[in-house]
């Protein structure tokens, strides 16, 4: 009887007291999805390598820096800190229940409100309207979008969380209609979206993958292959070097050969200032001009602490597409507002 006693008790008190690791919430996880790399021993470019991991491996996320740009990982038998930057991998999971390390200064700034919806969103114009039933009527695909840019249109990041069901929209259920109508392209991995991309490298054959790509060089070939109706233009980050007589000349080109075929284009400016600031004024110079979509994402992003750029002033801000809590990185206004934009564009020229 006093056994029978005992195990009764030590049964309620499991009831009344869960474990820790029960109660515990699954930590986010990291996928390596380049080649190889190295981590390093703290969140900094210039940091000492400290073990080589590889393209598929999946690691827990033990801490992040303070403005989620780099990433701790948990290694089995690891004795030195295990960093690297998000963009090498792919997250699952809320990042933002992986504790800060170092600096919390500019996660504790309380952001500026954002700004007025109108100043981001583009506006729908007859011109795009006609654009996008000319590309109907010589067979593009009413339902398919591509990207056009470099490291900040490149899937895993860019609107992919859209196709992977990483996302939770909030207050914004209305874009799920987009979603599903456009489901297919969020995460496809196109031809015109590469990291190191810039004005000049869609129109060089050098660019191109030679096992899909018949000759073509990038546009080409994701004209060919994609056939979409609406395309996102954001071109500069990996192209400071250009003049901006070039960069002009090589935007002109891309928006030409775009709406010689049916397809709207959505310019979009860029976060960063690489450039000295002298492409953006571009951007929107061009869409006034050929009178299409401007998705004005600098202006998402003006009222976050340094635009919404990590510590090199380079790299956007990593923060997961849920929408239902506050957006603090510029990587959720980012496919938030790309998103709403896409939503207007189709609504608007249909």
């Amino acid at each position: 009887m006093t056994q029978i006693r005992i195990t009764l008790i030590a049964i309620l008190i499991a009831l009344i007291i869960p474990s820790s690791r029960a109660a515990a919430a699954p930590r986010a996880t990291y996928t390596v999805v380049v080649h190889s790399m190295f981590t390093l021993i703290a969140p900094q470019d210039n940091a000492p390598a400290t073990y080589s991991i590889f393209k598929d491996e999946t690691f827990p996320i033990i801490a992040r820096n303070a403005g989620s740009t780099w990433v701790q990982l948990e290694l089995i038998g690891a004795d030195k800190e295990a960093w690297v930057r998000i963009e090498y991998g792919t997250v699952k999971g809320n990042l933002d229940d992986a504790p800060i390390k170092g600096d919390k200064g500019a996660a504790a700034t309380a952001p500026r409100p954002p700004p007025p919806i109108q100043n981001v969103i583009p506006a729908i114009s007859s011109r795009a309207r006609n654009i996008y039933q000319t590309g109907l009527q010589i067979g593009n695909n009413p339902r398919a979008f591509s990207k056009i840019g470099d490291c900040n249109s490149v899937t895993p990041f860019f609107l992919a969380p859209f196709d992977s069901g990483e996302y939770r929209l909030g207050d914004y259920k209305e874009l799920q209609e987009t979603i599903n109508y456009f489901g297919g392209s969020f995460a496809r991995d196109g031809m015109t979206a590469r990291v190191g991309f810039n004005t000049a490298s869609l129109f060089s054959r050098l660019w191109a993958d030679p096992n899909l790509c018949k000759g073509e060089n990038p546009i080409e070939c994701e004209y060919r292959l994609h056939r979409p109706s609406i395309a996102f233009v954001s071109l500069g980050t990996n192209g400071a070097w250009l003049t901006s007589v070039d960069y002009e000349y090589g935007m002109r080109n891309v928006i030409d050969y775009l709406i010689a075929r049916g397809v709207v284009p959505i310019l979009g400016t860029k976060a960063d200032d690489l450039d000295e600031g002298r492409f953006n004024p571009i951007v929107i110079k061009l869409a006034r001009e050929y009178d299409v979509p401007l998705w004005n994402y600098r202006a998402a992003v003006e009222h976050l602490p340094n635009f919404g750029l990590g510590e090199d002033a380079f790299h956007l801000t990593w923060g997961a597409s849920y929408f239902d809590q506050p957006i603090y990185a510029a990587w959720q206004w980012r496919n938030l507002t790309a998103l709403q934009s896409l939503d207007a564009v189709w609504k608007g020229v249909r």
